[in-house]
């Protein structure tokens, strides 16, 4: 609707001007009629329907100032409106000398383009020669921005635009001889070139002619070659009525022959200019880094370490980590990396892990040499997209120590898979995403609140904990402050989908009474939740965990289970401390080891 009103307003405003030339010219050369010039073009892919008028302003001895209205329509959802005031001059018995201004105004692909239009011409009895300059007015237009890659120096997207080219064409043409007895026929053959800055060059050259079939209808086939649209055949049907106030008598005196075949010079007059029937536009791309990169990948052949560009990478991937600044990504190509210690606000971004809409590839591995944990995380980081192992038992694949996030990683063949640790008097939180913790010697996900420390906020969900040696999560609160554990549906606004199974001995266990909820998670079989105290090594004793409601356990929020209730039939709850262990509402089935 907004378009069509724009159109609608143009054409007001084109109508307009046309019945204003229309009455000026009546006043000011009676004798002379405004031309209506309708038109028909197809080839090179569309169609394109004009309409035209050219109307005298002024003609005094010779001197002709007229003024010509045009739209075109296309096929390929564009229109172009055309103004212009030009001048010419016959010289008796030879030509006519003219020259014209235009303003152009094109609406394509959701924007608005203008352009002005200069030209001269010389229209003679037998040879003509024109010239057009092009000159831009409006800058770049956008229309959308490509997907994200990987750039030289980091993620990068490209900005595409559309924007008129500057430009000009020329031509000369001559009246063949012979056929013009019969029919006026001209020939003409040109070239032309349109470029602007970042936007592809267009040259090429044309071939064109001209039918006079009777006194209004006349037909023209065009050749042109370039080197962005190729070969192009165009063919135009054209039909020329002057506006008298007599249409359909001049409309009948349109299709019939005239008397002499080729035109006078005085007829020639008031023939509307020849220009290029588009403000021509192209489209370009300027590449855009929406996030910074260190690019590292393993040394090879003895490389040494580059500058952390896509094509010369860091090789030694603790030495890229501490040349970075808070806020930068450090991107981690695939291959086997020593431990590390993730400084704060770094974003460790392994290929294993999709970002910015780039595919997933293989994930780089981070091996601890036995003692050691392979990737330690002080606070304010992200990992994404890392497997980490080799740790021996009393280490981690993963050790968090303050804020932290995990997204995509997985923690196999370490003593802990995940170790969230918090000894500061500040608030802890720490989020785990689609992550993977399988085959460790002690739990999957160990988080622990020290005495003394502040309150400990874990947020997990679509995470895989399974076939680890001892548990598949352990939450242990030694403090006075809060241990918040959100597996979905808490306040911590997990969205659930975990998947912890097949643990050795348990699934979970709440220790020193944490809090923990667990909606929408898969717990190994359906039948509903079992809690029962066991005795489990590293210090607990048996008997620390009691069944504090063994005739509906976990019902401390009631009425959620709400089809077929799944839990693992192995949960530790120790409620000694009051804390409390939510439902674990079944939500979708279990569909394989996540990133297995």
């Amino acid at each position: 609707m907004v378009l069509f009103g724009y159109k609608w307003k143009i054409l007001t405003r084109l109508a307009t001007g046309a019945l204003a030339a229309v009455l000026l010219s009546s006043v000011a050369a009676a004798a002379v009629s405004p031309q209506l010039y309708l038109g028909l073009h197809g080839g090179g892919g569309r169609s394109l329907k004009t309409t035209e008028i050219l109307a005298p302003l002024l003609w005094r001895d010779g001197t002709l100032w007229f003024a010509d209205l045009r739209a075109t329509n296309s096929s390929s959802a564009t229109q172009e409106y055309n103004l212009a005031v030009g001048l010419r001059h016959l010289i008796p018995g030879r030509g006519i000398l003219g020259g014209y201004a235009y303003y152009d105004h094109l609406h394509a692909a959701g924007h608005f383009f203008d352009q002005a239009t200069v030209g001269m011409e010389w229209l003679g009895k037998r040879f003509d020669a024109r010239l057009n300059v092009y000159l831009p007015i409006t800058g770049p237009r956008p229309v959308g921005t490509g997907p994200a890659y990987l750039g030289t120096t980091g993620v990068t997207v490209n900005d595409n635009f559309v924007k008129a080219l500057s430009g000009f064409d020329l031509e000369g043409g001559v009246l063949v001889p012979g056929i013009s007895r019969y029919v006026e026929t001209r020939a003409y053959i040109g070239t032309y070139r349109f470029a602007g800055p970042n936007a592809a060059t267009i040259s090429g050259w044309r071939a064109r002619t001209e039918f006079w079939l009777t006194r209004g209808v006349y037909a023209e086939f065009d050749h042109q070659v370039d080197h962005v649209d190729g070969v192009q055949n165009i063919a135009s049907l054209n039909l020329y009525v002057p506006l008298s106030g007599h249409l359909w008598r001049d409309l009948g005196r349109a299709f019939t022959r005239r008397p002499n075949a080729v035109r006078t010079l005085e007829e020639r007059m008031l023939q509307p200019p020849v220009r290029d029937v588009d403000v021509r536009t192209a489209a370009y791309t300027e590449p855009r880094v929406i996030q910074p990169l260190l690019y590292v990948a393993p040394s090879t052949g003895g490389l040494a370490s580059g500058p952390g560009t896509l094509d010369q990478p860091i090789t030694n991937l603790q030495a890229a980590l501490d040349a970075a600044h808070p806020g930068d990504w450090v991107r981690v190509a695939p291959g086997t990396y020593g431990p590390v210690t993730v400084p704060a606000g770094i974003t460790l971004w392994g290929a294993g892990a999709s970002a910015f809409g780039i595919a997933a590839g293989q994930a780089p591995v981070i091996r601890a040499p036995g003692p050691a944990d392979a990737v330690t995380v002080p606070g304010g980081a992200a990992v994404f997209g890392i497997d980490a192992t080799g740790a021996d038992a009393a280490h981690a694949g993963f050790r968090i120590t303050g804020n932290a996030t995990l997204v995509a990683d997985r923690a196999y063949g370490n003593g802990i898979g995940i170790a969230v640790d918090h000894t500061s008097t500040a608030i802890q939180s720490v989020s785990i995403q689609n992550t993977l913790a399988y085959q460790n010697a002690w739990f999957g996900l160990r988080t622990q609140n020290a005495a003394g420390a502040g309150a400990q906020s874990i947020s997990v969900s679509d995470s895989t904990l399974t076939a680890n040696g001892l548990g598949g999560l352990w939450a242990n609160n030694l403090s006075t402050s809060a241990q918040t554990m959100d597996l979905g549906g808490g306040a911590l606004a997990s969205a659930g989908g975990n998947r912890i199974f097949g643990n050795t001995v348990y699934d979970l266990a709440n220790d020193t009474g944490g809090t923990i909820s667990a909606r929408g998670d898969w717990w190994g079989r359906p039948g509903g939740p079992q809690a029962f105290a066991f005795a489990a090594p590293g210090g607990l004793t048996a008997g620390a965990g009691s069944n504090t409601d063994p005739a509906n356990p976990l019902a401390t929020d009631p009425g959620t289970f709400t089809a077929a209730p799944v839990q693992s039939p192995l949960v530790f709850a120790d409620n000694a401390r009051a804390g409390t262990l939510q439902d674990g509402t079944y939500a979708h089935p279990y569909a394989g080891i996540q990133n297995a």
